[in-house]
Parts: C-alpha cells; structure tokens; sequence
C-alpha cells in the first residue's frame, strides 16, 4: 500500500507565533482607596524567560525585527477601548471600524470623530524577536507614544539606508528618560526607546551580503494581541500619602469634582468667619484672596501640586476668571464656593 505523507499543491509558510508582552508599566493600584492607574517605569517589564537572561528590570535587550515590513513591526492606529480592555473601535485618520454591541457586528465610520482625546488615542504594537531568548517567536510590546512610534519607524528607514534591510538584523533596543511635552504643554519625563546596533562594519558588511539570502526567508508574523486583559499583568501597591500621582487616583472627572466641592465647602467656612472680623486691618478683598490661596493650598496638598493647581484654575475658568484677584464683586466671591 503507498503512503501518502503530503498533499499535492498545499503551501505553507513558516509561522512566527506571539511568544509573550514586554510591557513599559505597571498597574499601580492605592492601597489607601483600592482604586489603580497605569503608571510608567523606566525598564521593561518582562516575563520569566526574558528575566532569566536580562533579569528583573532590565533597561536595554537585544531585539531583531521579524520582517521587513513596518506594518507587521509596528501596526499602529487610533484606538478607543472599553470595560476590560476590549477594543471597541479603530482608525487610520480617514476611516475607521466600530462595534456596534446592539448589532453585535463590525461597522464602518469616517475617522477621526469628536473621542479623539477623549478616550480614544493614538496605539502601537512593536513586534520583536529576542534572539538571546527564543528564535522560535516574536515579543509584543505596546506603546501609546507617538515619539516610540516614530522611533520605531525612523529605526526601519534608516537601516534599509545602511544595510538593506532590517529583518533578521541584531539590534538593540533602550528606554532612555527624555523630557517631552503633555498635551498641557508641560515638560514631563518618558522614557522612550532609542534603537542601536553593536555589530562592528565588518560583521555589518556581512550583513549586507546576506541581505538576499535573509530576504528570501519567508514566513509570517503572529498578529498583535489587540484587546483583552491579560492575567499576567503587573500590579504594585502605592502608598497615598508618599505624593506620588496622586491625581490619577481618581478614576473619574466627576470624582475630583465631588473632592474639590467637599474642599470648597470648608474653605466657605473660612470666607464666613474674615467677613465678621474686621478688626485685623485687613480688607475684605485681601481676606477673599487669603481663602483663595488656602483653597489652592488645599488642592495642591491633597492633589499634588501640578494637579491641585489644575484643579484650581480650571474651577476659575468655568466661572470667567483667570485669577482670583479678577473677582471684583463681593456676590461673585462668595458665588466661587458655592
């Protein structure tokens, strides 16, 4: 009887599964109110098997870039998600697809559209092979940063000028602290990727020879993992009253509404007791900026100072002033604490 091992005329290509995520945070969660955020560190967060090599808190590992397409090595787009981290819509700028949960299907829609900013934003997936760890499958490591995204990007463009290609070249990948601006305008500290290469011009000459030898491998990239909470991932506990990010333990705007509203009732208290005391030589003005600046105080203590502040101002704002000083009438002072 023959055997029969094969079928005729089936292809297959050889397939790099998703072997794991590097991450570039940690789900801080306070352990005074339970509540967490996201918070960024400053090394990669790895699984056991990449710890094993570059241990726990590595801040620069060896990476390979699986193709040479920067759509398979950095897929990036707008994204909004929902409850447990499930994707629910996606776009290029020009168009986008949405969930609809009624229909319980895939539509279209022009994109962007009026959540851009408000919980939709730009996303990447960096898809890299660790060659020290497993030739056998690339790493994702997801990024919200468009400076990451185009670091990425401007690492394929130049290495396609230097060498040919990118796919199957040994690099390296860090996080360095760089200073860079928040849609606010202040300068906060990220740490972002920089992209290098140890390898000597002769070991890149020889690189460059073999690009058509690599270039003829072809196989195919697992695709990122788009949404989904992941069991694996990080949680530290923070202490609440060390300061630290202390406004993003407040989950929602109408939570720092509802703690600013309780500060400003104590602090009407205090506006109450300067108007019946004119004894001190002060005006009643002069003791309305004096609460004033004890509200700010107050917010910047309880908020940190950065956050407080914006609490402050933004509180100014929705009542037409910029500062308190421009609050003139004695009606309007009293009208800020309520």
């Amino acid at each position: 009887m023959k055997k029969f091992t094969s079928i005729k005329g089936f292809n297959r290509v050889v397939y790099l599964p998703r072997l794991g995520k590097i991450r570039l945070g940690v789900l801080a969660v306070s352990e005074k109110t339970g509540k967490s955020y996201p918070r960024e560190e400053d090394y990669f967060i790895c699984p056991p098997e990449v710890q094993a090599i570059y241990g726990e808190k590595s801040k620069r590992i060896d990476i390979m870039f699986p193709s040479d397409n920067p759509e398979v090595i950095m897929p990036y787009c707008y994204k909004l998600y929902g409850d447990n981290n499930r994707l629910k819509c996606k776009g290029n700028g020009e168009e986008a697809v949405y969930y609809d949960f009624q229909e319980r299907k895939w539509k279209e829609k022009t994109c962007p559209c009026e959540l851009l900013d408000k919980g939709c934003s730009i996303r990447g997936h960096l898809m890299v092979i660790l060659p020290r760890v497993s030739l056998g499958g690339v790493y994702q490591i997801d990024t919200g940063s468009g400076a990451n995204i185009n670091r990425v990007l401007d690492a394929i463009r130049y290495w396609k000028m230097t060498v040919g290609r990118v796919k199957g070249l040994l690099l390296t990948l860090e996080r360095i602290p760089e200073k860079i601006a928040n849609p606010d305008g202040k300068m906060i500290i990220h740490y972002l990727f920089k992209f290098g290469c140890d390898l000597s011009a002769q070991t890149l000459n020889m690189a460059i020879e073999d690009t058509k030898r690599i270039m003829a491998i072809d196989y195919q990239v697992e695709s990122p993992k788009e949404d989904g909470e992941l069991s694996d991932t990080p949680i530290v506990y923070v202490d609440e009253e060390n300061g630290e990010n202390k406004i993003n333990n407040i989950e929602t705007e109408s939570e720092i509404l509802e703690e600013e509203s309780e500060i400003l009732e104590e602090e009407l208290e205090i506006l109450e007791e300067t108007e019946q005391n004119d004894t001190d030589g002060l005006t009643k003005f002069q003791k309305f900026l004096i609460a004033m600046d004890e509200i700010k105080k107050e917010l910047k203590q309880k908020f940190g100072d950065e956050a407080g502040e914006k609490i402050y101002y933004k509180e100014l704002k929705t009542r037409g002033f910029e500062h308190a000083n421009q609050i003139k009438i004695r009606d309007e002072q009293v009208a800020v604490y309520t």
